[in-house]
């Protein structure tokens, strides 16, 4: 006989306790089952194949936080972001360059081996993006650094016959644009490499992808999404909203932004239920006042947005001008860290760790 922690409601049996010993899908309590382990072949003598969560895994995964980053991959991310300031950004380079910064940033953040990045992408539909190996795209900051960092611009260097330690700065830094983590997402996005189907949105479909995500992070496995091991969610500190009220919040993240409107069958928030309260970030890229599509699309994402337990705001961020570039590489940079909720919580973050003498000067023009 084998352990098993077994949901007291909708009985969906977990190979290990999730970190607040609650069901990831409805948050009832867990509880420990023993039951019979899979069947053996008579013929090899091996456990037979299961496609239940009872699968040994090879390897326990150590996680210290898990952020979904959702990709908007429709033809209007291909559009001016900001006409009246620069008629030549898209809003797809907005996104890409910000996500490329905030990664340039991450060489300095604790625990990159144990903090994971989850790349979607949507349109129509919504996918996991791959990687350069044509993997899903479920990585370590330590390995994406690797992959899309110094390491693969020496190696380009070098591919082209030159020395590195000779390169100017300026050329060091071309190298490392090129095989950096924005333009890959650039060229997968603006291509629809992924098969998204950019002539849609369906927000509902991504939402619904990254809270499956979440999910089976909680649940110890990701080996439905290609990933062979088994994860465990290390238990983080609670969060005290006031003297004498605390909560358990995993370390798990979701942020997705849009440049317009859900069109594709009804919006649903998966992440409204998520226990014990939502971890939905929301960004909208381009002007709100443009139409009223795009009024009625950035109401969308605010809606959607958690509520932050410290500051009681959405997690919501509007980047309407070139100014905010920051503003959403901080986003990116928070989230990956699993350290904030809001606008606030960055801005709080900001001042604390990255410039902790000196306010942030654009924080007075931030305000949501």
């Amino acid at each position: 006989m084998i352990t098993v922690y077994k949901c007291t409601k909708c009985s969906i049996e977990y190979p290990a306790p999730t970190h607040d010993q609650r069901c990831a899908r409805c948050g009832n309590l867990l509880k420990a089952t023993q039951v019979a382990p899979p069947a053996a072949s008579i013929v090899t003598g091996r456990a037979l194949e299961s496609t239940t969560a009872l699968t040994p895994p090879a390897e326990l995964v150590p996680v210290e936080g898990h952020v979904v980053l959702v990709c908007d991959g429709t033809d209007s991310m291909r559009e001016t972001a900001f006409p009246k300031e620069n008629k030549q950004l898209t809003r797809l380079q907005v996104v890409t360059s910000a996500i490329q910064d905030a990664f340039a940033h991450m060489h300095s953040l604790g625990k990159k081996d144990t903090a994971f990045v989850t790349f979607i992408a949507y349109g129509r539909r919504a996918k996991i993006m791959t990687d350069r190996q044509g993997q899903p795209f479920i990585k370590p900051v330590a390995k994406i650094l690797e992959e899309f960092g110094e390491p693969a611009a020496r190696q380009k260097a070098k591919n082209a016959g030159l020395q590195w330690d000779q390169l100017s700065p300026e050329q060091k830094a071309k190298l490392l644009e090129e095989v950096g983590i924005g333009a890959y997402l650039y060229d997968q996005l603006v291509n629809d490499r992924p098969d998204v189907g950019p002539t849609g949105t369906n927000i509902t479909a991504a939402l619904t992808l990254g809270r499956e995500i979440a999910d089976a992070t909680l649940a110890g496995s990701l080996e439905h999404f290609g990933i062979p091991n088994t994860v465990s969610l290390i238990e983080q500190k609670p969060i005290w909203i006031s003297e004498t009220e605390k909560i358990m919040l995993p370390n798990i993240r979701c942020v997705i932004y849009t440049d317009g409107e859900h069109n594709i069958g009804e919006l649903r928030n998966a992440f409204a239920s998520f226990p014990p309260r939502s971890v939905l970030m929301t960004a909208f890229i381009g002007d709100r006042e443009t139409n009223n599509k795009t009024k009625k699309g950035s109401d969308e994402m605010k809606k959607l947005a958690n509520i932050c337990p410290l500051h009681n705001a959405p997690g919501y961020f509007l980047v309407n001008s070139t100014l905010r570039h920051d503003y959403l590489r901080r986003l990116y940079h928070m989230a990956t860290g699993t350290s904030g909720l809001c606008p606030s919580c960055m801005l709080d973050q900001h001042v604390r760790l990255e410039e902790p003498d000196k306010p942030y000067a654009e924080d007075a023009e931030l305000t949501i």
